[in-house]
This record gives C-alpha cells, structure tokens and sequence, in this order.
C-alpha cells in the first residue's frame, strides 16, 4: 500500500459483511456508522430482488442466493441476467446451511457456475460441513471470502492455506486465537449485522481493537492492513 492509501485508511475502518439494507432506516444507520470511522461497507445479496441496495450510495454490494432462502422459480435466470447488466462488487452470500433444504446444493453449485463465468468474487456462508465447497473454489479464479468466522483457528486453517480470506466477527470476546492465527494478508473484520438493535456502530470498533490486541500492532496499522485487504478482496487478488 502506497503513502496515499495509508494515510486514507488511517482512522478508518471497513465492514466486510453487513446487511444494511435490511435495516429500517439504512440510510441513517449508514451515516451513523461514517460517524462511528467506518469507510466502507460490503452489503451482501440473500435472495430477490438482485439489485443495489436503493439509497445507500457509496456502498459495495454483493448479488447471491442464500442457502435459508428459498429460490423462486427461474431465479438463476434473473440472476445471470443482473450480473451481466450491473456487473456487482462481488457474488454471495452462497454456501451450504445444515438448516437449509435439499435444494441447496444445486443452488450452489449453479452460482458457483455464475462466479467462475463472471470471475467475480465469492462471498461464503457455511453452517456445518463445508469441506465440499473448499473442494469446489479451489479452482475459482477470483478472491473468495469465508464470513462470520469464529472458534478454533484449526477449523478455519485449511481455508486460509487455499487462500481463501477469512472475515472475522462480530463478537469475539476475550478468545483471541482465531485474530491472531489469519495470515494477516487474508483478515478482514465484519459486523454482519441485520438491524439497528445490532449496533454495528459499537460492535465493529471493539472487534477492531480487539483484532490489534491480537496482532500487537497500533489500531491505525491494523486499520490499514484490513483495508488493503479489502481493496484486494474487491479486485478478486
């Protein structure tokens, strides 16, 4: 990262996976968490309609089927058809759910499909067994994000050895493992929070002070570092 970009990042923070637009009030929950140093935030799909999030300028944004969200009929359709036409920051979130029904696997593996044709970048939910999908993105030409990681840095190492970026959060508490085990080139830190009760404003500051206590670097570096990585993430490195 060159001077310029350090000295923009500084103070800043970036939200790798919330779900703003599924907030009351998007738009002030956005300018409350700019407020909060937040630079930028990465709002992903979960079902129709694939489209930007309305108000929200200046937001990255993601298109995706999420595995507990039932595809309507001809959804695939549509969905190559928003890709092609509004060419989004990146594809997901997409996974496998052990909540999730049957048809889950399909639906991933026709997205899947969807990420390599456009070289977009993946955004992953995993609930359960996910060895399968690491099986399948290895050979995905773009940068790949596994989100909500939390626990045993054992279970997360596999992912972050295929290059995969690992987005930590939101609560992390006093167990420091995982923050301190990321390469740091993959860490990304994120909120994915869903409404206002969440408080993404509150939570997101502690995660990043707990996340350079874990990397025994200065809040700014650590600042700097998870924005060169998300600018990376974003061009698919």
């Amino acid at each position: 990262m060159g001077r310029i970009e350090q000295a923009r990042a500084k103070c800043k923070l970036i939200d790798a996976h919330i779900h703003l637009d599924r907030f009351k009030n998007p738009s002030s929950a956005l300018e409350r968490l700019r407020l909060a140093g937040v630079r930028s935030v990465l709002v992903p799909g979960v079902c129709e309609p694939y489209r930007a999030p309305v108000g929200l300028d200046g937001v990255d944004y993601a298109y995706g089927q999420h595995p507990l969200f039932k595809p309507r009929e001809n959804w695939l359709e549509r969905l190559s058809q928003a890709l092609n036409q509004q060419r989004p920051h990146a594809l997901g979130e997409l996974g496998l759910d052990r909540h999730a029904g049957i048809e889950q696997t399909e639906v991933l593996a026709q997205q899947l499909r969807l990420g390599r044709e456009h070289e977009l970048p993946l955004i992953l939910h995993i609930v359960g067994d996910g060895s399968s999908i690491l099986a399948a993105i290895r050979g995905h030409r773009s940068a790949v994000m596994l989100h909500r990681c939390s626990g045993r840095p054992s279970r997360f190492e596999p992912w972050w050895r295929a290059g995969v970026y690992i987005s930590v959060g939101p609560k992390v508490g006093r167990d420091l493992r995982l923050l301190r085990a990321v390469p740091d080139h993959l860490l990304l830190l994120e909120s994915d929070a869903e409404d206002e009760d969440q408080a993404p404003w509150e939570t997101l500051p502690v995660l990043y002070d707990a996340a350079a206590k874990a990397k025994n670097c200065s809040s700014d570096s650590l600042k700097a570092l998870v924005f060169a990585n998300y600018q990376r993430f974003l061009k698919g490195e």
